[in-house]
């Protein structure tokens, strides 16, 4: 088989990027707002748990990414660049929000060097950071990852993708369809970032191709399969429905192509400033979220949701607005 050059652009995967941190200013729309303290009850509730579940994919997307394209990674003077630059970001979103909030709040001047270089290390002084904290653990272990994965054989690597996917992803799912009376080892779901990771490099590898109407059928009925959960209880990110989806959106969008240069460039853009997008926003959502409450008189959950357009969009633009601020300021090559 042969595999994708991670220095080849394609332009499916600028795509899923983008699908991604919008899904991930999406999703903390539910975050920021009061959806996880209403019962799922009646036709509006059970529309924002739809659009919640599905923007879920946002991560597990990200994650395929990576394993789809770091199919050459390997511990030299270039990786650990790679790895410098992407803290680097970290970290100027981390001091920039650290700074604008201890202002806002009148206790910057109460932070000790010793407190901020804890909350700095911490990955607390940036809201959003627990992903930097995880993918800072994944980039070092890819080439081992890599490596473990190019030694097999075809049928074998099918075997390591579909293990790492029993042992992560599946126990949840069947020990919650079969409560007190049948249970599966669910020891290593913690880590189910190596199956969304591995099904990247299968992916990469054996470059599928289905009917693009029958993934997107697919993709609905999880969708409607998802509005009504297993014992109440939300699908995340290592959830078997969650998993599914993520794996049919990517398969709907690695391999799409156009031409259009102008598209492209836009595309190009937007995927080159998704992680600091993702960063950036953690900062404007404080704001954003909080104009919004005070905007809206009343703010139940059935309201609120009603500007989950503008808002997202809102925090998207003003996000992306600081990140070519961060570009300007802190150049990364």
């Amino acid at each position: 088989m042969k595999e994708v050059s991670e220095n080849k652009r394609l332009f499916g995967l600028d795509l899923l990027r983008i699908l991604s941190i919008v899904l991930v200013v999406s999703v903390h729309f539910f975050h920021n707002t009061e959806f996880y303290y209403n019962s799922i009850t009646g036709l509006s509730m059970r529309i924002q748990l739809g659009i919640r579940n599905f923007c879920m994919s946002c991560v597990p997307l990200f994650i395929m990414i990576t394993g789809f394209l770091n199919n050459k990674k390997d511990y030299n003077k270039k990786f650990f660049k790679g790895l410098l630059n992407i803290l680097i970001i970290w970290l100027f979103y981390s001091v920039i929000e650290l700074i604008i909030l201890g202002i806002k709040d009148g206790n910057l001047f109460a932070l000790d060097l010793k407190a901020v270089i804890y909350k700095i290390s911490s990955f607390n002084a940036c809201n959003y950071s627990w992903y930097i904290e995880m993918f800072f653990g994944l980039y070092l272990m890819t080439p081992i990852l890599n490596r473990a994965y190019e030694s097999f054989d075809d049928k074998s690597k099918k075997i390591v993708t579909a293990l790492s996917i029993l042992l992560t992803i599946i126990p949840i799912f069947t020990n919650e369809m079969f409560d007190s009376i049948f249970h599966i080892p669910s020891y290593w779901t913690g880590i189910y970032i190596i199956a969304y990771y591995f099904c990247g490099k299968s992916i990469a590898f054996f470059n599928p191709k289905y009917n693009k109407l029958n993934l997107i059928m697919l993709i609905v009925l999880v969708c409607i399969i998802g509005l009504f959960p297993l014992n109440n209880k939300m699908p995340e990110y290592e959830s078997l429905l969650i998993f599914i989806q993520s794996n049919l959106l990517f398969l709907l969008l690695y391999n799409v192509n156009i031409n259009n240069k102008i598209v492209r460039k836009i595309a190009n853009f937007f995927s080159n400033i998704s992680l600091d997008i993702y960063l950036a926003s953690s900062l404007i959502d404080v704001f954003v979220y909080e104009y919004l409450y005070k905007f809206v008189t009343n703010s139940s959950q059935q309201i609120i949701i009603i500007y989950f357009p503008i808002t997202v969009f809102a925090s998207f633009f003003i996000s992306s607005l600081y990140a070519c601020v961060r570009k300007l300021l802190v150049r990364i090559r």
